[in-house]
């Protein structure tokens, strides 16, 4: 079964240099080919597990009672919690950052994790695909895969450790050393207990309590939603990170150890309470990891224990001073900016940076940099709101510039946490991976036309790859099959009389087909039944998995009929032989041809007013070639069935079987993994999605973001339309009448640029920054796709860098 594990990187080990990619002279740092099983990531290294496939057996691997190998799977039959299998690791420091993934292949009960050593990962309990981050806190740890609840029973395969090319970013806790002081820091504890500074060790942070009333301490630093980042702590206490002062939202630290957790908003707090009496904290830190970044180039630009490397003047109606690991600039009343606090950094002409910067002061300050230099937005400066931190880019025109620091009006007070520059690398090197390391299933079983056009089912929270015009990735929204009985054709209503027997093994290799019979010459044959529907104007589409019958002499008839208001007759007409629609009637029609097999459909709207649809199959009406509206009497014919499915919606989807009530399968959510996710946090970057849409439907997502939020879209009024999103303005780059359809659409953002091209056309852009958190992303949305949605996905790619509008242009092509 074609599971989307992505082997096919093993026929072809270059595939991704094709000049074909090229954006700008730039590879992608993403490179996915859903068609052809090829996934190819930048900024990540080779699998340090041997053997994580099992092909092996067991070797490489300790395991504890209750653990073996099967099938290439490590099986866990009810372990104890913290039993497993380990294996151990080699080429790996402490503070190296690690991206896992593995599969949970099968699950009965309890939970798994991954861990290394002490630095643990998330515990699981479904089937699919997994991937996450962790950051070493020893060398060639252990690498462990464990029960956690008792009693587990799973199997796992699929196991993947890649270290990233990553750094850290600068330290955003203040005076997380506690060096002379607790400054910085909030004593919120229940008196008596307290915390209190201690000279030991360099300085400390201690607690004194009555073993009753908690002692606590925290402090909120300034992050990126949809970031991540490290927290890290020494002494004997829990840190915890949270999106509320003492929770645990974000994750618990324990004493000593260092963990990766993702923010979820601009501020997030760090904090600590125990009741235990001389409980020690010191070191800690929360750095965001970074990834395709260079090193930093502003020397001290943490100021993590005094101005060293920074320039300021005085004699000026400014004057800056070291505050607990933060530089604190004071503007007077003058007009004059003064002269700002400055260093020099080392620029190569024509390349890209990135400028971040973060203000815990009361006042907004502004970033500049000397020599012309101009920000993605067209403007010299970058302002830094009190509180918030503030990300823009620029292409450098010359070899050294100063950077800048100054309060943005007269009589402030602005304090500085940190300022960074650093390089957007662009042709990194590239590794072949696989889908579970950069998405994440959650989905119910799916029946998809495999490869050799069967009908194979795809086990829940797995990607479901259809064959049908191709591979691609299959995500649907939602959808409910309101025609009971989907098989048994006999179960139906049978007028005429029809006649229903039972053909050979159907391409799922379970159901037999039924031949529904018009055997009669003298009345008109059918298998038909009655579903109540709402009194609206929805559409439905009546599908039928047939055989095609290439001595038919007649046509079959598909027919709804909406009744309880103003009746409606919808009717069309297909050939046996070769499931060529021959006409229609108040309905739009089509088929897909499956080699011996093929699918017709209809589909049409209520009128607001019916609240009955009988939907029927006529076997046999008239002569291949007739109106849809004939039904002959004298005809006579069979029609052989797989199953038949009714929907709301205008294209058919994957197979829903029936019985005695009808069935709904859930919408597909393809979260981006936390590995892609973080390949995609630079403030610029391009992108291609290419695949067919089947459907048109309003608002569609075809990338999403956090919330419900999109990045590329369908447009609300003109549906035809592709839109640009991820931001807050009220009109977006679009591109209109591409809907339903194969599209290719190539897209790319910078600070105060937007440009989008659907299927080659002139690119529509517009000066705006993209201000909605990225990532996390998704295909679809996050709450998955959209209602009515069908997608077939081909490709999808990114680059580092915002492409021109040419580029992107030449890149918007569809799927091939």
């Amino acid at each position: 079964m074609d599971l989307g594990f992505g082997f096919g990187f093993r026929r072809d080990k270059s595939w991704w240099k094709s000049s074909t990619f090229l954006m700008d002279g730039n590879m992608p740092s993403v490179n996915v080919d859903f068609g052809r099983d090829r996934y190819a990531l930048a900024n990540v290294g080779p699998n340090l597990v041997v053997n994580g496939d099992f092909s092996s057996g067991a070797a490489g691997w300790t395991t504890d009672a209750g653990v073996t190998i099967s099938d290439g799977a490590a099986v866990f039959s009810g372990v104890a919690a913290g039993a497993g299998m380990y294996c151990t690791l080699s080429g790996i420091a402490s503070g190296d950052i690690f991206s896992i993934t593995y599969t949970v292949a099968s699950w009965t009960s309890g939970q798994v994790r991954a861990s290394l050593e002490t630095s643990r990962g998330a515990s699981r309990s479904a089937i699919g695909g997994f991937n996450e981050l962790i950051i070493a806190t020893q060398a060639n740890p252990r690498l462990f895969i464990q029960g956690v609840a008792g009693s587990d029973s799973f199997s796992v395969t699929g196991i993947i450790v890649r270290k990233l090319s990553a750094s850290l970013g600068p330290e955003l806790v203040q005076n997380g050393t506690f060096n002379t002081s607790l400054d910085g820091w909030t004593d919120g504890s229940t008196a008596p207990s307290a915390f209190a500074w201690s000279s030991a060790n360099g300085g400390q942070a201690i607690t004194s309590t009555d073993a009753v009333n908690a002692a606590r301490l925290s402090q909120s630093v300034s992050t990126i939603a949809g970031r991540t980042y490290v927290l890290s702590s020494t002494g004997n206490v829990t840190v915890r990170a949270g999106t509320t002062n003492g929770g645990t939202e974000l994750l618990g630290l324990a004493a000593g150890t260092a963990r990766v957790f993702v923010a979820a908003g601009s501020t997030s707090y760090i904090s600590v309470t125990t009741v235990v009496n001389g409980a020690t904290l010191d070191n800690v830190s929360v750095r965001e990891v970074l990834v395709g970044l260079g090193p930093e180039l502003v020397t001290n630009g943490g100021f993590d224990n005094d101005l060293s490397g920074w320039s300021p003047l005085s004699g000026t109606d400014i004057t800056s001073t070291w505050v607990n690991g933060a530089m604190q600039i004071v503007r007077g009343a003058g007009g004059s900016s003064g002269a700002p606090a400055s260093t020099t950094i080392a620029l190569i002409p024509g390349r890209t940076y990135v400028v971040v910067a973060g203000n815990v002061g009361a006042a907004t300050c502004r970033v500049a940099l000397t020599g012309g230099q101009v920000f993605g937005d067209g403007s010299g400066n970058m302002d830094v709101a009190a509180g918030a931190t503030s990300t823009k880019t620029f292409t450098a025109t010359v070899s050294n510039s100063a950077v800048l620091l100054y309060p943005a009006g007269p009589s402030a007070t602005v304090i500085m946490n940190y300022v960074s520059v650093r390089e957007v690398l662009t042709n990194q090197p590239v590794q072949p991976v696989r889908f579970h390391e950069l998405f994440a299933m959650s989905s119910g079983a799916k029946t998809v036309v495999a490869n050799d056009n069967t009908l194979k089912t795809v086990p829940a929270n797995s990607p479901a790859f259809d064959y049908t015009g191709g591979r691609r990735l299959l995500l649907e929204s939602a959808a409910t099959n309101l025609c009971i009985y989907a098989v048994a054709i006999e179960s139906w209503t049978l007028t005429g009389p029809a006649s229903v027997t039972n053909g050979g093994l159907c391409p799922d290799g379970v159901n037999n087909w039924r031949v529904v019979t018009d055997a009669t010459t003298s009345s008109v044959a059918s298998a038909n039944q009655s579903r109540s529907v709402a009194a609206n104007t929805s559409s439905y589409v009546y599908s039928i998995l047939m055989l095609k019958d290439p001595a038919a002499t007649s046509n079959a008839q598909m027919v709804l009929q909406f009744n309880g208001g103003t009746t409606q007759n919808c009717r069309a007409t297909f050939d046996p032989r070769t499931c060529t629609p021959m006409a229609v009637l108040n309905c739009v029609s089509g088929s897909i041809d499956l080699g011996a097999y093929c699918l017709i459909w209809m589909a049409a709207a209520n009128n607001g007013t019916n609240t009955s649809l009988q939907q029927l199959l006529l076997p046999a009406t008239s002569a291949a070639g007739a109106a849809g509206t004939s039904q002959s009497t004298t005809a006579t014919g069979s029609v052989s069935v797989v199953y038949a499915q009714l929907e709301v919606g205008t294209a058919p989807s994957s197979r829903i079987l029936t019985a005695a009530s009808s069935v709904t399968r859930v919408t597909d959510v393809c979260a981006f993994s936390s590995l892609l996710n973080l390949c995609i946090t630079t403030p610029a970057a391009s992108m291609v999605w290419r695949g067919s849409v089947s459907t048109s439907v309003a608002g569609q997502g075809f990338i999403g973001q956090a919330g419900g939020n999109t990045l590329l879209k369908a447009a609300f009024g003109t549906l035809s339309a592709v839109v640009l999103d991820g931001d807050v303005q009220n009109v977006d780059p679009s591109v209109a009448g591409v809907l339903p359809g194969t599209i290719g659409a190539a897209f790319g953002w910078s600070t105060g640029a937007r440009a989008l091209s659907v299927n080659g056309t002139a690119a529509a852009s517009d000066a705006f920054t993209m201000d909605r958190q990225m990532p996390p992303l998704y295909f679809g949305t996050s709450n998955g796709m959209t209602a009515g949605a069908i997608h077939a996905i081909g490709a999808f790619v990114v680059w580092p860098l915002k492409g021109t509008n040419t580029n992107l242009q030449a890149q918007a092509r569809v799927y091939a």
